[in-house]
């Protein structure tokens, strides 16, 4: 036999490369693993070769002086094959080998999905469409021991989905037990944060009217309460104490739409103003303005309590708001100190880390954040300037960017919302008594108004609308302490006034229970 000299081969999985300098001899190889019919070889002219069990296999005649390669041509069922090869040595060419390792499929199941667009994601690269409840399969296999990650690609448009025992390694089986569970707003509940007498209103929505019926007595809210927050899932109630520098966290009870207190409040940093939860409910973000930073929690899904889940990032002067985009990739946090900014942040979706990614000019004394509801815009109330900023949301970094002239607001515009088709937004003007509404651009996002601003009572502080979009509800804090409710035209976005539910004493936050 004559002696053959072997290039160092390229290993990589499912192909074997050398160089033959001489003669022609068989290549051979060996598999182990294989545990089912299906595979096959393939020599680089197109020559295949199936593989029915472990063993010994050859290719005959490698020409004289010319590069070989295998390809593994099709997978046996039930496994995952790569192939590779030792270090060549003199004599004939090196054997080959084929190691198979059993694959098994991802799912689980999904409940409480409302609505249509809801899309999962393996981060083995599959989207996976989900039109109902019930069981889901990725269907693309995994091999043993490879780790898995299922998440939320896109929320559906009526409901908010949440991953459990999403993630892990592909064992002896599949996987069936990742849990998708969604909610809705069906509970119709609104609350309403009392800061003058430190209390939470709840109030049941009528769906045909809109009109606020009280639903129980208000419970105790905190030393200093300024805002309140609604998990994405209506599971969980979320009130800033600034005067006492924590956060109290409260079960909502999807019947009753009462609230009971979870445990003991949580610290936080220095005076807390604000606070945003991830789409899926699994994260907390905590604006502290008198330490200039930006907590970072956990929210355990039993109990909604919050525990540190990484030290604080910094912000800017006197962090006022924070909000998450649609798909809880960016963080956005209002600087309502210094020449006035908007902080924004990548979130790691494995840990809910953020990660400083720059931030943009805002005007004097902005005060609050909205994004429209699929992301590509941000709109900034500038309580200082009476005007409201726009940006453009770069769709891959998150970056905020600044589009055309500022839009003229009233007198201490402060709070500002977006419809649900993100057609039209709405801006308080704390000082003019008065909503002002404007008509969004669709290519550019920019605002234009949409008739004269509305009266909205003595002091309007904060604007919500009820999820499907017919109803808005403005917290006034003067002129009998009301929640002014409005009809929202279809066509038009104009606001018509409803009765006003009195003697609720708002002056922080509207909420409601799912979105």
């Amino acid at each position: 036999m004559r002696q053959r000299h072997w290039t160092l081969p390229l290993l990589a999985a499912g192909l074997g490369l050398a160089t033959a300098s001489q003669g022609a001899d068989d290549l051979t190889g060996r598999v182990a693993g294989l545990d089912g019919p299906g595979l096959v070889l393939q020599y680089q002219d197109g020559i295949t070769r199936p593989i029915e069990a472990n063993g010994a296999f050859r290719f005959p005649g490698v020409p004289a002086d010319a590069a070989w390669a295998i390809t593994i041509a099709a997978q046996p069922k039930g496994a995952h094959c790569t192939l590779s090869h030792p270090a060549p040595t003199s004599g004939d060419a090196p054997a080959l080998e084929v190691e198979c390792v059993p694959v098994h499929r991802i799912g689980g199941s999904v409940t409480g999905l409302a609505g249509r667009g809801l899309r999962l994601r393996d981060n083995g690269g599959e989207s996976l469409e989900i039109a109902a409840d019930g069981a889901f399969t990725f269907p693309g296999a995994r091999p043993a021991g490879d780790a898995y990650e299922v998440s939320i690609e896109t929320q559906p448009d009526q409901s908010v989905c949440a991953v459990s025992r999403g993630a892990g390694r592909v064992g002896i089986g599949d996987v069936r037990d990742v849990t998708v569970t969604c909610g809705t707003n069906a509970s119709g509940f609104a609350y309403v944060l009392n800061t003058a007498a430190k209390s939470i209103a709840t109030f049941r929505i009528d769906a045909a009217n809109g009109m606020l019926t009280t639903a129980g007595d208000p419970i105790p809210a905190g030393r200093d309460p300024l805002s309140l927050t609604i998990d994405p899932l209506g599971r969980y109630a979320y009130v800033a104490n600034y005067g006492s520098n924590d956060v109290l966290v409260y079960r909502i009870d999807r019947v009753t739409g009462a609230l009971t207190a979870a445990e003991a409040p949580v610290a936080m940093g220095a005076y807390p103003i604000s606070i945003a939860l991830d789409p899926a409910g699994r994260y907390a973000y905590v604006a502290n303005s008198g330490s200039n930073s930006l907590g970072i929690y956990r929210v355990d899904p039993e109990s909604g309590v919050l525990t540190n889940a990484g030290l604080p990032v910094a912000t800017g002067a006197f962090p006022i708001f924070v909000t998450l985009d649609p798909t809880g990739r960016h963080a956005y946090v209002v600087n309502y100190g210094g020449a006035g900014s908007i902080s924004f942040y990548d979130v790691d979706p494995a840990t809910g880390a953020l990660t400083a990614a720059g931030s943009v000019a805002a005007g004097a004394f902005p005060f609050s954040i909205t994004l429209d509801p699929a992301g590509r815009f941000a709109y900034v109330a500038n309580s200082g300037a009476n005007t409201v900023s726009s940006y453009r949301v770069d769709a891959a970094s998150g970056a905020l960017i600044a589009t055309g002239t500022p839009a003229k607001a009233g007198r201490d515009p402060q709070f500002i919302t977006v419809d649900p088709g993100g057609r039209y937004a709405y801006v308080t003007n704390y000082s003019s008594d008065s909503v002002s509404v404007y008509r969004i651009d669709p290519a550019t996002g920019a605002l234009k108004p949409a008739g004269a601003p509305v009266a909205a009572g003595g002091i309007p502080i904060s604007i919500s609308m009820d999820p499907s979009g017919r109803f808005a509800y403005v917290a006034t804090l003067n002129t009998g302490n009301n929640v002014s409710a409005y009809r929202i035209d279809a066509g038009s976005g104009r606001l018509s006034a409803l009765r006003p539910r009195r003697g609720t004493d708002p002056g922080g936050w509207f909420s409601f229970s799912g979105r």
